[in-house]
């Protein structure tokens, strides 16, 4: 309207309530930006992303639930890819392992999928067994230290949490 060069075909009353429409629908677009930018911080807040990639193993929470330091974590996140076994040597048996054996892993109920492992790292501190069978024949004050080997489980079709039979070539 102001682009007009004959200043009758709209009344200045008009020309001002068009004004001020623009500068109100202006301050309304600005301030619901605004808004849009709050939800979009709570919506962020509120929203729980994985520091790794990866996938849900596990959710132990229900939505709405309020979560404590309690010791089971709300959702557990893994790789289904390259996947590691924790190996517990016997503290009898420590000489009789060299880290550069090949050694093969058998999953429980499928005897005829032999995987190889590599070795990886083994922590250096043998400590008390922690699952023990109750058998008779066992001994409570057994001691272990624990390897850990890795493996691709593209062929394999492991699971994250399922028990392997580990069979590790002696030391010579």
């Amino acid at each position: 309207f102001e682009s007009i060069k004959d200043k009758r075909a709209i009344s200045y009353s008009e020309l001002s309530r068009k004004r001020f429409a623009a500068k109100k629908a202006h301050a309304q677009m600005v301030e619901a930006k605004t808004r849009l930018k709050v939800l979009e911080s709570r919506f962020k807040k509120l929203t729980a992303k994985s520091p790794v990639e990866g996938h849900v193993l596990q959710i132990n929470a229900k939505i709405g639930e309020f979560l404590n330091n309690n010791t089971t974590p709300p959702i557990v996140v893994g790789h289904l890819g390259n996947m590691r076994v924790r190996v517990e040597i016997d503290e009898t048996d420590i000489h009789r392992v060299d880290q550069d054996a090949s050694a093969i892993g058998i999953l429980r109920g499928n005897s005829k999928v032999k995987i190889p492992l590599k070795f990886l790292k083994y922590a250096p501190y043998i400590m008390p067994k922690s699952n023990l069978s109750n058998r008779i024949s066992e001994r409570i004050d057994t001691r272990i230290i624990e390897l850990v080997y890795g493996f691709d489980n593209s062929h394999a079709s492991a699971l994250p949490g399922q028990r392997m039979d580990v069979f590790i070539e002696e030391a010579r």
